[in-house]
């Protein structure tokens, strides 16, 4: 895996000096604070601390309930909990000549799960939804073997650190 930090820095440069865009928003899955790279290079944290030219942050890892939390001046939002929360980030923008210039930005966390699903849209879908369920409920073999061996180091998945039959499942 690449650092957060390097990533963020090649393609922030990439979106502001070649694209021309006007606001940069990442979408990271990470918690805020780092969690095994020293550097802190696997942390929005970090990546805000170190990349100031991202304008917005869409945190999501921790579950954590972070809205409108600047870093560096970095907006960070992140909608805790497991899909029944969404954040909407605000932008006020005016016009510079040929570019637009951010005057102000906010987020907010909503609760997802206070809301009905709008019938023509689960209409849409229906088709897709099932397509989907019938595919990722379809057997593609048998597992016989144990494909995990116990873990040796405390809070450290085992195929972080050594081969194993998992990995090279989903590798092949």
């Amino acid at each position: 895996f690449v650092s957060l930090i390097d990533d963020a820095k090649k393609w922030v440069k990439v979106l502001r000096e070649d694209e021309k865009v006007d606001i940069v928003i990442a979408s990271l899955h990470a918690g805020v604070e780092p969690e095994y790279w020293e550097d802190g290079g696997d942390g929005v944290r970090a990546v805000a601390e170190q990349v100031p030219e991202i304008d917005a942050i869409l945190a999501g890892h921790a579950h954590e309930d972070i809205e409108g939390e600047l870093i560096n001046g970095v907006l960070i939002a992140e909608p805790k909990r497991y899909g029944n929360r969404v954040t909407r980030f605000d932008f006020i923008m005016e016009k510079n000549g040929d570019y637009w210039d951010l005057k102000e930005k906010t987020s907010y966390n909503y609760d997802t799960n206070s809301y009905e699903a709008a019938p023509e849209i689960l209409d849409l879908a229906e088709e897709y939804h099932q397509a989907t369920l019938d595919y990722v409920n379809t057997p593609i073999g048998e597992a016989t073997g144990d494909f995990v061996p116990v873990g040796e180091i405390m809070g450290i998945p085992t195929a972080q650190i050594q081969d194993t039959a998992l990995v090279d499942f989903i590798n092949k």
